[in-house]
């Protein structure tokens, strides 16, 4: 399977029995890509893009629909302090 470009509308075809929050059908966004022992996953959001799967390739399909980079995050940033605890906390 070639690569699933980021931010490519995907459509799951393949659930993991252990995951219980997905279902055949299910369509979803890329928003990343790593690669461990030469296979490829992707994380995809879907209804809340707040909530990340971490899906294997053969689980997905491109449907061909694409947005842009713009489409999923506004340009605003935030700036965070950790402590020598290693908590962060959001700087004003």
């Amino acid at each position: 399977m070639s690569e699933i470009p980021l931010y490519a509308e995907v459509e799951v075809v393949n659930v993991d029995p252990n995951e219980t929050n997905l279902k055949v059908g299910d369509k979803g966004w890329v928003l990343g890509m790593s690669e461990s022992k030469n296979r490829k996953y992707y994380a995809v959001t879907f209804s809340d893009p707040f909530d990340v799967f971490c899906i294997g390739e053969g689980s997905l399909k491109p449907t061909g629909v694409q947005k842009e980079h713009k489409d999923f995050y506004s340009g605003e940033s935030i700036r965070v302090s950790v402590d020598e605890d290693g908590n962060g906390s959001v700087v004003s």
